[in-house]
């Protein structure tokens, strides 16, 4: 089997998880595969414009299998003796998860090996332990994938580096992309009751879960940069990211207890609180972007 260590991080979804642990796996620092996360949801025209972390920076990109391709075609490919293998399912498949026949929600494993109709797999955002996957009992269908080296890293280039999160920067603000934060709450459903037990399967805290673990993901970014270049002093900015993250965790508290108790008083302190994130989210943005131009 092959030794890639499950590596847990809260800040990271499932996908974000695998794909973590197989960049420590050979040996890379993950973190500027978040170089474009703070334009989540926001600026979605501008990042579907821009290359893709992993490939960017990593040289790596992931190859899709055609759903419903037959795994044993696959493996004729995909050597699971030194490669891992991207397993994309559902968690109504996964055992190990207490979804596992209640719910739906697409997932992602890494396939370390297989052991007649199991695959040996990690899934970080779940758990720390191995787990045996029966992918011949699954409801929902599997889409498989590997990961490809194309080209050198450049995920340690000061230089580059500092080039491209000026770039980034720079089409967010010119967009003014968080100008309207506070319509972020045309996408809550605040008018459709949630049951208890489907909350972790809201969509609309899942959202602003991410938002605020984006935050905090990006200020890795700015320190990871800062300690590679030397001559730039991100902190003030880092700290700022920390509290923008700390206000989005706040409105999805807020709004939990909304879905749970449905006092209005909560539903207007959402809105309140979206209306000044959306000032703070542009004021940082137009800051950063002064600051990093002028150290060019």
């Amino acid at each position: 089997m092959l030794p890639v260590i499950p590596y847990l991080n809260p800040n990271l979804d499932c996908y974000e998880s695998i794909v973590a642990s197989y960049l420590r796996w050979i040996g890379y620092d993950y973190t500027m595969l978040f170089e474009n996360c703070w334009g989540l949801f926001f600026a979605a025209d501008i990042d579907d414009d821009l290359p893709r972390p992993l490939e960017k920076y990593y040289g790596i990109k992931a190859k899709w299998f055609d759903v419903g391709t037959p795994l044993d075609q696959i493996l004729t490919e995909a050597d699971l003796k030194s490669e891992p293998l991207i397993v994309s399912t559902d968690i109504y498949d996964c055992p190990w998860i207490k979804a596992y026949r209640k719910h739906y929600f697409k997932h992602t494993l890494l396939a370390l090996d297989i052991k007649e109709n199991n695959l040996i797999c990690i899934d970080p955002y779940f758990s720390n332990r191995i787990q045996s996957f029966n992918y011949e009992d699954c409801c929902e269908e599997l889409k498989f994938g590997v990961f490809e080296e194309f080209s050198p890293r450049r995920d340690e280039n000061p230089d580059f580096l500092l080039q491209e999160l000026k770039k980034t920067v720079n089409s967010y603000n010119r967009a003014d992309v968080f100008a309207n934060v506070s319509n972020v709450e045309r996408f809550l459903l605040l008018d459709v009751k949630t049951e208890p037990e489907y909350l972790e399967f809201s969509f609309d805290l899942i959202m602003l879960n991410k938002l605020a673990k984006n935050r905090l993901n990006f200020s890795n970014v700015l320190r990871h940069i800062g300690n590679l270049s030397k001559s730039l002093c991100f902190q003030r900015f880092i700290d700022r990211f920390e509290e923008l993250s700390a206000t989005w965790s706040l409105t999805r508290n807020i709004l939990t207890r909304f879905f749970l108790c449905d006092d209005i008083k909560d539903r207007k302190r959402v809105f309140e609180l979206l209306a000044s994130v959306s000032d703070k989210e542009r004021c940082l943005c137009g800051d950063l972007c002064e600051y990093l131009n002028e150290s060019a």
